[in-house]
């Protein structure tokens, strides 16, 4: 299920090929994007348009997302991570 949310049960997207949000979303939510986009999909991969990665990155550190900080260092979720790319 493709969300902007953390598991277990978040709102959900409908289905989509390619698709651009903007909008006053938290700093975590193009990254639970595409984690829930390459779980689906695990042979595709998630590109992240951000207008800076440096804002990106201070942003993930002060929201402090629980689920990511719980979750990143398992090994299922750094390999779904890695088919995700920044730019």
């Amino acid at each position: 299920m493709l969300s902007l949310f953390p598991p277990p049960q978040p709102p959900s997207l409908p289905d989509f090929s390619t698709i651009l949000i903007t909008g006053p979303y938290h700093q975590s939510a193009p990254v639970h994007l595409a984690l829930s986009s390459n779980t689906i999909n695990p042979t595709g991969s998630t590109v992240i348009f951000a207008p800076s990665k440096e804002t990106l990155k201070e942003g993930l550190q002060q929201l402090n997302d629980c689920w990511l900080t719980a979750h990143s260092g398992q090994g299922a979720i750094t390999e779904i991570t890695s088919k995700a790319t920044v730019l």
